[in-house]
């Protein structure tokens, strides 16, 4: 059988997910790439079922029934995660921000079971290998040429690290620690001394893209790598993970030189209590993540709810490591990532399979030496994302590059096909083309175009919020909703937008943001339940615009039963009990929502590491010096002196220690 529509089709798919990025959508990385992922996919399987048709027959290698076995319990494990999900609509979709739901990993399944049934696979990993040499090169170039980054809205990492078309230092390492080992295999045994060259400069250009992301976990990770692929084929490589312990040895030794605190990537891979403040958020993290593992441990919260099930125990100490108002929604490591959302039985799924891949790519007897290599090198690819993703997690294209590299190893491995001829009246093809060219249409339109649609409203109301009329900023918001009501994420932003515009409104025009916000939380609603955190705090906070004090402080009370430390509902609670002339309750509140961190306590920082931590802090968390403000009122409405005075001189001392802190900043 000629693989030929499908196996273009697939390797435009392993191109287009990590290359595609559309500024003008808000989710500017991940989304454009989830949606390339369905929409190829949908192409993939439907060029699959043509060329069966076309060819009177549907060739499948074959395989061992373990490797059946496995994937059946991988299937299995993923859709009972989902049944018995906290939100069952965020499992199926995934949440905004990750795009890590049911129908992302069934897609990877599916281009990962596409590509083993192509077979013939040595053209796809060049062009996979293609794709992550031009992913490092202008990763290089970012960092050269900063203004490079203007149009993908990360200016925050200007000079600070590189993210080239994946949108995260972290997450581009890991994307380029998958395709290294390839990069070895092809230089090896390419025949043209030109060829050659071309790879040992894509080897360099790779490793110099993944040192300048400052990512500590990616370093860990080709450390392991190269320690395997020495042990196991040459010794002398042991030179790689020998220089790399040297060169971070070498970094922290002169630690304190101007060159290395100079330099922020440098810096980052240094033992310096800043450049260690993800590893002390994992270590809050990870003992957190266990608590709400023991709470559901077989089937999990499901995909994408991770952040729902954490907030019940997060800690508050993360609050200060991390932006104040983010909500952590990933544990940072892949065992407990993926025994919080799917359980053990998906974990054990997962690793069995994943380790199953690992051993066959090790072990293979292929007779031809150059797929034997590839699908060894897949291996230590695999190994490595294994290894870094203990101290990460894995977005959308990282995972279908996992799912790729396992696919070519067990493409590779499989020596024999079977074959199942088709026959079919003529009739009864049409009628099956028609079905098939539909039902992919309206896949591509829902899944893909739809959605794309929808964040480009919501991006365009998001960009006229800061400066456009508040109805015509809404009325973007209300498009997105409309155009895609499953993204749960933009309901309940428009919703609180709404609900802001409200309180700055009187007579009609509040009634009018009041209903607006109404209405996105009951679309919400449809998606989640009215029992979550997002639909709560939303219901509480239009009960407090409508003065409906009650039924506010209700939900107020719900919300903190499943988010104790949620800076956000303990600020917008304290401000509805002053609202409602409750003010001893409101000075207990707004103390609390204070006490989430005691760096604001630390009006005198000394160290240029301290100083750093307390403007970084103020400047993520601008409601902050707002929330000591209005403290002070209420203690003052209170006819609490002590504390009116106590919190009006330290809004005073911190704003002066700011401006201390910026004129240092600016060398003034």
């Amino acid at each position: 059988m000629a693989y030929i529509v499908d196996k273009k089709i697939l390797i435009i798919t392993a191109l287009a997910v990590p290359l595609i990025v559309i500024p003008q959508v808000h989710l500017t990385f991940a989304l454009p790439k989830t949606a390339a992922l369905y929409a190829f996919t949908i192409l993939c399987v439907l060029a699959f079922f043509v060329d069966a048709i076309k060819n009177k027959k549907i060739s499948w290698p074959v395989l061992p029934k373990k490797f059946y076995v496995l994937l059946g319990l991988y299937f299995l494990a993923l859709g009972l995660s989902t049944i018995f999900a906290i939100q069952p609509h965020t499992a199926i979709f995934g949440s905004y921000e990750r795009q890590q739901g049911l129908i992302t990993f069934i897609s990877c399944l599916t281009i990962f079971l596409l590509i083993i049934s192509a077979k013939k696979i040595f053209s796809l990993v060049k062009w996979i290998c293609f794709a992550s040499f031009l992913v490092a090169t202008l990763g290089i170039l970012q960092y050269f040429i900063p203004e490079l980054l203007a149009n993908y809205s990360t200016a925050i990492l200007d000079g600070r690290a590189i993210v080239g078309t994946i949108g995260n230092p972290n997450f581009l390492a890991a994307y380029l620690l998958t395709t290294i080992p390839l990069f070895f295999i092809f230089q090896k045994y390419a025949e043209k001394k030109l060829t050659k060259t071309f790879w040992i400069i894509a080897i360099k250009t790779s490793l110099t893209a993944i040192f300048l992301t400052a990512t500590r976990s990616a370093l860990v990770a080709l450390f392991v790598g190269f320690i395997f692929y020495a042990i196991i084929k040459n010794k002398k490589l042991l030179i790689f993970p020998l220089i790399i312990v040297t060169t971070l040895i070498s970094i922290n030794i002169f630690s304190e030189t101007n060159f290395v605190k100079n330099h922020e990537f440098l810096n980052r891979l240094t033992f310096s209590q800043d450049s260690l403040r993800s590893l002390k958020s994992r270590l809050y993290i990870w003992p957190a993540a266990l608590e709400i593992i023991k709470e559901r441990p077989i089937f999990g919260y499901g995909l994408g709810n991770f952040r729902e099930a954490f907030s019940e125990v997060s800690p508050k100490e993360l609050l200060t490591l991390e932006r104040f108002t983010d909500s952590t929604d990933r544990a940072h490591n892949t065992i407990l990532d993926t025994t919080a959302t799917t359980g053990t039985f998906g974990l054990l799924s997962y690793l069995s399979i994943l380790f199953y891949s690992i051993y066959l790519g090790i072990k293979n007897k292929i007779e031809n030496p150059v797929m034997k290599a590839i699908s060894f090198a897949s291996a230590i690819s695999l190994i490595m994302l294994f290894a870094n993703n203990m101290f990460s997690f894995s977005n959308t294209e990282i995972r279908l590059q996992q799912f790729i590299l396992m696919g070519i190893i067990f493409a590779a491995t499989s020596k024999k096909t079977t074959t199942k001829k088709i026959s079919l009246k003529f009739l009864i093809k049409i009628i099956i083309a028609i079905i098939l060219a539909s039902t992919a249409s309206f896949g591509i339109y829902k899944l893909a175009i739809n959605p794309l649609i929808a964040d480009y409203y919501f991006d365009k109301g998001y960009s006229n919020s800061f400066t456009a009329d508040k109805k015509t900023t809404l009325d973007y918001f209300k498009k997105a909703v409309l155009q895609n009501p499953n993204q749960t994420y933009y309901s309940i932003k428009s919703a609180k937008y709404a609900i802001v515009s409200a309180k700055l409104t009187n007579g009609n025009d509040k009634k009018y943001f009041t209903d607006a916000a109404e209405f996105f939380l009951q679309q919400a609603i449809k998606n989640i339940g009215e029992n979550q955190i997002d639909t709560l705090l939303v219901k509480a906070e239009i009960e407090a615009v409508k003065e409906n004090y009650d039924s506010s402080f209700s939900n107020f009370e719900k919300v903190l039963q499943k988010a104790p430390n949620d800076p956000t509902t303990l600020l917008e609670y304290a401000r509805a009990l002053a609202d409602a002339q409750k003010h001893k309750e409101s000075l207990e509140l707004y103390e609390k929502y204070l006490n989430l961190s005691i760096i604001w306590t630390s009006v005198d920082p000394s160290t240029p590491e301290a100083k750093k931590q307390f403007r970084t802090f103020f400047k993520n968390a601008p409601h902050f010096l707002t929330a000591m403000e209005e403290a002070a009122e209420v203690a003052n409405k209170l006819g609490d002196t002590v504390k009116y005075n106590y919190y009006k001189d330290m809004v005073k001392l911190t704003k002066d220690t700011l401006y201390k802190i910026n004129l240092e900043q600016n060398g003034n």
